[in-house]
């Protein structure tokens, strides 16, 4: 693919020319590149520097540079140049053979329309669970048809078959990473413009990848799915665009059921904490799985990601036995206790530069199942006390200002007052953590839970 990275030349020409000390760009580039390989965001090793406000600009296009130039040496599977739609044949990438042998993920990476100048809005569509490459090529065709240009997706088609073989295991989280990091980097896409959504089972795949992945997403759209929500939870949706629409008839599973929890939860949240939940949930009259496709991207497109919500909530569960290690500004350096079953939540509240972090666990417990599917229909939340861990706390001028002290308060207990130094090694470790063009923080404090 052709690369849209600024050049380290360009990064060091930028960076010499603010603070008492030079940052070593390729350094830096090296760092991240042993970032990518081991999985570890620690900036630790980097020589710090203070930087003014006025120095905080020159310094996120260094370190931006840097990460565009480490990947660029790190990806070796990566995106094309955008095609049309119509391009009769596909790109591949290769996945990770520890995760799972001989997977190799086709895919379509095109364009609708002319690239707006903020960048294109990205899709990722998923297919559903038929014969794998009739279920890919009709989704493509759905995709030319879709009302959303200017857009660029990318379609894949999933990479094996098998029973309860999904969209969301660990092998294909590497190649969702993979897409918004190249995506990012590319220059192509606009960073506050991703949506996921699918069909069937790739409804119930976009609908798990949309709480999971929340703090990426302007919007996801599940058709045709419906998923028990103990596996997508909807309090980590705070500002995400959500439409799931399935068949009034569709039974199968509990489609049209689990479709109705997802409304009535949502609209739950929506009411406790408004215009936060954006979301259009229903069951169209009279359609069974077949159902109309067309109502999503059209309403999903209009809606932005805002990168520094001043609430959110954040149930971290596992997605095929893995967890987030951060959510928008947070950073998981070491967890609380969450051993049977239970699972870390985190509520994040900023109000002028007081900031207070709710930190509980939370565990469900099975009231009913549903019997020809044998599904539990219902559960019971049952909250209880977090204990042990260290949170950190990333921020910006967007969250708090901080040219002022600043009040954090983990469970009603004051955990931090004084004010916050911008420091290069933030940036660092939450450019390597989110690899996300907007989250380039330059302050940051670590709480005991």
């Amino acid at each position: 693919m052709k690369r849209y990275i600024i050049s380290l030349a360009l990064a060091i020409v930028s960076i010499a020319t603010f603070g008492a000390k030079r940052i070593d760009v390729e350094a830096l580039k090296q760092h991240f590149v042993e970032c990518l390989n081991n999985g570890v965001a620690n900036a630790a090793a980097i020589k710090d520097s203070k930087l003014s406000a006025k120095q905080e600009s020159d310094a996120r296009k260094a370190v931006w540079a840097a990460w565009c130039d480490a990947c660029g040496e790190y990806d070796l599977d990566c995106l094309p140049d955008p095609d049309s739609l119509k391009a009769e044949t596909p790109y591949r990438w290769q996945l990770p053979d520890s995760l799972e042998p001989n997977c190799r993920m086709p895919f379509y990476f095109g364009t609708k329309g002319n690239k707006p100048s903020e960048g294109y809005p990205l899709f990722l569509y998923m297919h559903g669970s038929g014969p794998r490459e009739r279920e890919w090529q009709v989704g493509l065709k759905w995709c030319e048809v879709f009302n959303d240009a200017p857009s660029l997706y990318f379609i894949p088609q999933i990479p094996n078959a098998g029973r309860y073989y999904r969209w969301w295991h660990r092998s294909k989280q590497v190649a969702w990473e993979r897409l918004l990091r190249q995506a990012f980097v590319s220059g192509l896409v606009n960073a506050r413009r991703v949506y996921f959504f699918g069909i069937s089972e790739g409804a119930y795949g976009s609908q798990r990848m949309a709480s999971f992945y929340a703090d990426y997403l302007a919007g996801a759209g599940p058709i045709a799915g419906g998923e028990p929500l103990i596996n997508a939870p909807v309090e980590n949706l705070a500002g995400v665009a959500f439409m799931l629409t399935s068949g009034e008839n569709d039974t199968q599973f509990c489609r049209n059921k689990f479709t109705m929890q997802a409304c009535h939860a949502l609209d739950s949240m929506a009411t406790m904490h408004r215009g936060e939940y954006p979301h259009r949930v229903f069951l169209q009259p009279g359609r069974d799985h077949s159902c109309d496709y067309t109502f999503t991207t059209p309403w999903l497109k209009t809606f932005t990601r805002n990168p520094y919500p001043k609430h959110f909530k954040w149930e971290n569960f596992a997605m095929h036995g893995r967890f987030r290690q951060g959510f928008y500004n947070l950073q998981i350096v070491e967890p609380c206790d969450t051993v049977g079953g239970r699972r870390a939540c985190y509520e994040f509240t900023a109000r002028g530069n007081e900031i207070d972090i709710e930190v509980h666990n939370v565990r469900y417990v099975p009231l009913d199942r549903e019997p020809m599917w044998d599904i539990v229909m219902h559960y019971q939340k049952v909250v209880e006390p977090a204990t042990g861990g260290r949170l950190r706390i990333y921020l910006n001028d967007q969250l708090v200002d901080l040219n002022r002290p600043i009040t954090i308060r983990v469970n009603g207990r004051k955990a931090f007052k004084g004010k916050v130094k911008r420091q290069l090694r933030h940036m660092v470790n939450s450019c390597a953590l989110f690899y996300d063009p907007e989250r380039l923080f330059p302050a940051a404090v670590d709480v005991e839970l």
